[in-house]
């Protein structure tokens, strides 16, 4: 058996098990950076002074060598004034004046004393040359200890001007072939840009600002072996969350999302016409910060491509932590302090998905996870025992199908949020299960809210925990053939459902404070589904009338129910329709009806001082897990 089938095999038994761990091949042989000229030796400088159309820069706490000479200058603040800042000086060190004192290849734009910087060796064409080098099939590329500071080009010395906007120029290390491990050995810091320069964007008429990528892998690639980054720490060298999600990040302050800061991105190269990729990706026990882009970015959409995360940190981004349309499992990482979590395109994705036990906190956009791009019958995206901390909408769709949410623990100002604006797919939000998780805090724990395209069906919610919440559910979508069932409720309000538009919705065996009537001492009160199954009648007027409505009969589905107790200490009638016609039940104090909708109406099904009888049973075949 030839090497690329065993390795075919291993990955195959790894993806059986939901989980791809570990070491994914052999190493062939073992690639030093450092010794194809990388160094891991970038210095932070403390009181830059500069000034205006000079070239000379000095730190009082520098100790600057002739061996300097070559190596990069991010002096934060000294570049061109754009109005009302000014943007990163970026420029190589062309002589040495003194132990403090440097002069760059371009002049400062400010008169300063205060400004902070950092210097060191530019990496990126030694570790392109490492790849180079690397055999086929399988190589490590090793990184020993370091902190490795990486500049593309296209930004030094002002020459972003001469490559415009076309972002392919703006990366470091561009890849194009699989079978690589990126290994770092102890201490491994892997420093992008993180000063900004500006550009002319044609496409929004003037300056914005840019950064760079790290590695870039540009398909066609070829030796279709999986790719590994390992042990490695990749800084975008901003440090702080911006705030400003503007885009294009604005020229002139250099603030927003920026689309070209990345630390990896697998696109489809100029002059590209297939989509082709290896076949595999893993990333495990590395750390992600201070990037203004998506930190991880996939605009490459394979069909049978498979990317693991595993053991991972992600934090202070500007942006989405993964952008990835590739089939995928997330496992066992930690999120914080960023903007958003992932967002997943899912109309490519041929094999399942998977994010399972991460623990997400202090997420600051509107939502934790975007699904978007979904279509009838994709591959199931399983997102289970992760735990969401700190943040709005754990899951938002636009729209997304075959989803199971299971088994997650969350402590979130809102819930999942089905049909959310920025529609992008071809089909409704379906097929979604909702299920054994439990909710703290937020103030529904479902919300639909599309329509039209972006509307919402086959959609179920059940065996929940629902703490300290307005209630299980609400929304001002259309909807039709959603179930919630099952569901606990601990200082839980009412489902209030009556904004919905749409057909039914089936709310049975669930636990929440229901609908409670009387205490406006009105003669007559209306019980409605819209509110739930459970009503309560509370100490109002002695001669109240109450009644169920079923002025809206195709919003509520056969098997539907409304259970109402008496918890005042009056005596009152409940009929079974708005016209309050017909015979009424007479509920004494402490009493308890159960109603069946059938045939287009309310039915008294008992009667009882003690309980109600169990109530019918929720749709069956699901889902294999409810099955």
């Amino acid at each position: 058996m030839n090497l690329k089938n065993l390795l075919s095999l291993m990955r195959c038994a790894m993806l059986a098990g939901g989980l791809m761990m570990g070491l994914v091949h052999p190493a062939h042989a073992d690639v030093y950076v450092t010794n194809y000229g990388a160094k891991g030796d970038l210095l932070t400088l403390m009181n830059v002074a500069c000034v205006s159309n000079s070239a000379t820069i000095s730190c009082p706490s520098a100790n600057f060598s002739n061996a300097d000479v070559g190596k990069m200058v991010e002096v934060f603040g000294g570049g061109l004034y754009q109005n009302p800042s000014n943007q990163t000086l970026v420029a190589t060190i062309v002589s040495v004046q003194s132990a403090t004192s440097v002069t760059l290849a371009i002049p400062a734009g400010i008169t300063a004393t205060n400004l902070n910087a950092v210097y060191g060796t530019e990496n990126g064409a030694a570790v392109s040359a490492a790849v180079a080098a690397a055999a086929t099939p399988t190589d490590t590329i090793i990184f020993p200890a370091g902190n490795y500071l990486f500049v593309p080009p296209a930004q030094a010395n002002y020459n972003y001007k001469k490559y415009g906007s076309n972002h392919d120029a703006f990366n470091s290390v561009r890849v194009a072939r699989g079978g690589l491990t990126f290994l770092g050995q102890g201490n491994v810091i892997l420093i992008g840009m993180g000063g900004w320069t500006t550009y002319y964007d044609t496409s929004a008429g003037y300056n914005a600002s840019v950064r760079a990528t790290l590695f870039q892998f540009t398909s066609p690639m070829t030796n279709n072996y999986p790719v590994v980054f390992t042990n490695l720490t990749f800084y975008g060298g901003d440090v702080g969350y911006v705030g400003n999600l503007a885009y294009p990040p604005a020229g002139s302050t250099g603030l927003g999302w920026d689309g070209t800061h990345h630390a990896i991105a697998i696109i489809n190269g100029n002059g590209a016409t297939t989509f082709q990729v290896v076949d595999s990706f893993l990333i495990e026990n590395c750390i992600f910060h201070g990037w203004r882009g998506e930190m991880i970015i996939g605009t490459v959409a394979p069909a049978n491509v498979f990317m693991t995360i595993t053991n991972c940190e992600f934090y202070d981004g500007n942006a989405t932590a993964l952008n990835i349309p590739m089939a995928h499992n997330w496992v066992s990482n930690y999120f914080h302090d960023t903007y958003e979590i992932e967002e997943f395109y899912r109309s490519y994705a041929t094999m399942p998905s998977y994010f399972q036990g991460c623990t997400f906190s202090n997420i600051i956009g509107a939502g934790f996870i975007a699904l978007n791009g979904g279509y009838y019958g994709n591959p199931t995206y399983t997102i289970k025992n992760n735990n969401f901390m700190r943040g709005q909408y754990p899951i938002f769709t636009a729209p997304t199908s075959e989803l199971l949410f299971i088994s997650n623990n969350l402590t979130t100002s809102q819930g999942i949020a089905l049909g959310v604006m920025g529609y992008q797919g071809s089909t409704i939000n379906s097929n979604i299960l909702v299920a054994w998780n439990t909710f703290n805090g937020a103030q529904y724990a479902l919300s639909i809210l599309g329509n039209g395209n972006n509307s919402s069906a086959s959609i179920y919610f059940c065996s929940n925990q629902v703490n300290n919440a307005w209630g299980i559910g609400t929304g001002y979508g259309w909807s039709t053939n959603v179930s919630v069932f099952n569901n606990a409720g601990v200082n839980c309000g009412l489902f209030y459902e009556n904004q919905l538009q749409g057909q039914w919705l089936l709310d049975t065996s669930n636990q929440y404070n229901g609908q409670a009537l009387g205490d406006s001492f009105t003669a007559t009160n209306m019980f409605t589904y819209a509110h739930g199954s459970l009503g309560q009648m509370r100490n109002g007027l002695a001669t109240a009338k109450y009644g169920l409505d079923d002025t809206q009969p195709l919003k509520i589905p056969a098997g539907a129910m409304m259970v109402i107790s008496n918890a005042s200490p009056n005596t009152y009638p409940l009929y079974p329709n708005a016209a309050l016609s017909g015979t009424p039940v007479t509920l004494a104090s402490g009493q308890t009806a159960t109603f069946y909708w059938s045939n287009g109406s309310w039915a008294t099904n008992s009667l009882s001082n003690l309980s109600a009888p169990p109530p019918p049973s929720p749709p069956t075949n699901l889902h294999p897990l409810l099955n």
